[in-house]
C-alpha cells in the first residue's frame, strides 16, 4: 500500500495545465472526466483493489438512487438497503474481525470515509430531488485529494471554480503549510518524543509524562489531520475545485458543543444531519436527546476504528457534551449558575477545562484501554504532586492566550501578508529547508480509517 507522495507533485503539475486549459474552455465535462480519470490512476497506485470496490459502491449508489425514484417503489426500503449495502464492507473489513476476534490483512484503504461520502450522496440525491449523473457520482466519490482521510463531500459541497478564478499562489501556499504541519511538527513530535517516551510501555511512564502524554497526543493529530485537510484543499484548488474545509481552531473551543463544531467539521455535520436528526425527530424528550447524543458519539467513535477504545472515546465525548447541555439547561433556571457562567475570566477557566477534557480523551483514542487508564491514574496521582501544580498554572496559562488568540488570530494571519515579500520568501525557504531535512515521514493517522 502506498501513501500520499508522488501524486501530490502530479496533481499541482496538472492541475496548473488544467486551469489554463479551462480558462479557455469551460466544458464541464471535459473537467469531470478528466478529473474522474486523474483519479481512479491515483486510487489504482494506492491499491487497484480500492479502486475496483470505490467503483463497485459507486453503482451500488447509483442504482439506489435509480430504485427510490421509480413509481410504486418505497423509497424507504430503497434507501434503507442502499445504505445496508454501502456499509457492508466496513461490516466485513473492519467490525466483523474486531468482533470475532481475528486480524483481516490489507483493508481497503479510505473505507470509512467512502461509506460516509456515498451514504451522504444516495440520501442528498434521493431526498433533495438533486440529479446525480454517473460523471458526477464518480467524479465526487473518487476524487483523490479528499478520498482518503477526507473532507468528507457531499454532492452540495464539492463546488467546481472557474479557471481564471482559481488562485494557484493561494493552493500552493495551502498545500506548503500542511506539509509544514505534518512534517515539522506532527512527525517530529511522534518520532523524537512520543515514541522514545512510549518504546518501553506506559509502565515506564512518569507522573510529568503522564500529565503531559495526553495534550502531546492532542497536538500529533491535529497537526497531522490538520496538515493532510491543508493538502487536500489546496490539491483540489489546484484541480479547479473547492471542498469544505474541516478545522477551525478546535482548540480555542470554550465546550465541547464548540469544539465538534471546530473539529472534523464534515464528520461532525455529518453525524448530526444523518444520524442524530434520524434519532431524535422534531419533538423528543431531553433524556431521549441526551441519550441519542450519547449513542450518535459512541457510533462515531466506532466509525473511527473497531476497538473498545474508539467506543469508549466516543462514549466520552458524548457525555461531555450531555453535561454542556445540562449546564445550559441549569443556567436558565438558576440565577447562581447564571452568576456563575458570567464570572470575570470565565471564557478562559472554559477554554481551558474544554482543553484538558478533550486531551484526556486522546489516550483512549491512541492506547489500548488499559493502557490509557494506567496513564490516566498515574496523572491524577500526579496533580497532587508540584508538577501537577505547575500543569494546572500551564492549563490557565494556555486559556488565558486562547481566549486571546481567539480574537486576535485573523489579525495575525493578515499582518503575515503585509510582512514584505523578500521576508516571507525566506521564511518559506527556511521551512522548505527544515522539511528536506526532516526525520522520515510517518502516515498520516487518518489513512487508518
Amino acid at each position: 500500500m502506498r501513501t500520499l507522495g508522488p501524486e501530490v507533485l502530479l496533481a499541482c503539475v496538472l492541475g496548473l495545465l488544467a486551469q489554463r486549459l479551462w480558462s479557455r474552455d469551460q466544458q464541464h465535462g471535459a473537467r469531470v472526466w478528466t478529473t474522474v480519470l486523474l483519479s481512479a490512476g491515483v486510487l489504482a497506485y494506492w491499491q487497484p483493489k480500492t479502486l475496483l470496490l470505490a467503483l463497485v459502491l459507486c453503482a451500488i449508489t447509483g442504482l439506489a438512487v435509480r430504485m427510490a425514484r421509480r413509481p410504486g417503489v418505497s423509497r424507504r426500503w430503497s434507501l434503507g438497503l442502499g445504505v445496508a449495502a454501502l456499509l457492508s464492507p466496513l461490516l466485513v473489513f473492519k467490525y466483523a474481525p474486531w468482533l470475532l476476534g481475528f486480524e483481516m490483512r490489507d483493508v481497503p484503504i479510505g473505507l470509512s470515509f467512502t461509506a460516509f461520502r456515498l451514504i451522504g450522496i444516495l440520501l442528498d440525491a434521493v431526498n433533495l430531488n438533486l440529479a446525480l449523473p454517473a460523471p458526477t457520482l464518480l467524479q465526487v466519490a473518487l476524487f483523490f485529494p479528499t478520498f482518503r482521510a477526507g473532507p468528507i463531500t457531499t454532492l452540495q459541497s464539492f463546488v467546481p471554480l472557474a479557471g481564471p478564478a482559481t488562485d494557484s499562489g493561494a493552493a500552493l501556499r495551502r498545500i506548503f503549510l500542511g506539509l509544514c504541519r505534518k512534517l515539522l511538527l506532527a512527525d517530529n513530535l511522534s518520532t523524537l518524543v512520543l515514541t522514545p517516551w512510549l518504546k518501553d510501555g506506559v509502565e515506564a511512564l512518569s507522573g510529568p509524562q503522564s500529565l503531559l502524554l495526553p495534550i502531546l497526543f492532542g497536538l500529533r493529530i491535529y497537526w497531522d489531520f490538520a496538515g493532510y485537510t491543508d493538502v487536500a484543499i489546496g490539491t483540489a484548488a489546484l484541480l479547479g475545485y473547492r471542498v469544505p474545509e474541516n478545522f477551525d481552531r478546535p482548540y480555542l473551543s470554550r465546550n465541547l458543543v464548540e469544539f465538534w463544531r471546530r473539529w472534523h467539521i464534515t464528520l461532525s455535520e455529518w453525524i448530526r444531519l444523518r444520524l442524530f436528526m434520524k434519532m431524535v425527530g422534531r419533538r423528543s424528550p431531553k433524556a431521549w436527546l441526551y441519550g441519542a447524543t450519547v449513542i450518535s458519539m459512541a457510533l462515531c467513535g466506532l466509525w473511527h476504528g473497531a476497538g473498545w477504545g474508539f467506543l469508549l472515546w466516543g462514549v466520552w465525548h458524548g457525555v461531555g457534551i450531555v453535561a454542556v447541555h445540562l449546564f445550559g439547561d441549569l443556567q436558565r433556571k438558576n440565577e447562581a449558575a447564571r452568576r456563575l457562567a458570567a464570572m470575570p475570566g470565565q471564557a478562559a477557566v472554559a477554554t481551558a477545562l474544554t482543553f484538558a477534557y478533550v486531551s484526556a480523551g486522546w489516550l483512549l483514542f491512541f492506547l489500548p484501554v488499559r493502557s490509557a487508564l494506567l496513564v490516566g491514574a498515574r496523572a491524577l496521582e500526579a496533580l497532587a504532586s508540584p508538577a501537577g501544580g505547575v500543569w494546572l498554572l500551564g492549563l490557565v496559562l494556555f486559556g488565558l492566550l486562547a481566549d486571546a488568540a481567539s480574537a486576535r488570530g485573523l489579525r495575525l494571519a493578515a499582518g503575515w501578508a503585509r510582512v514584505p515579500a523578500f521576508a516571507r520568501g525566506c521564511a518559506y525557504a527556511a521551512l522548505a529547508w527544515g522539511m528536506a531535512v526532516s526525520l522520515q515521514p510517518e502516515p498520516f493517522v487518518y489513512f487508518r480509517f
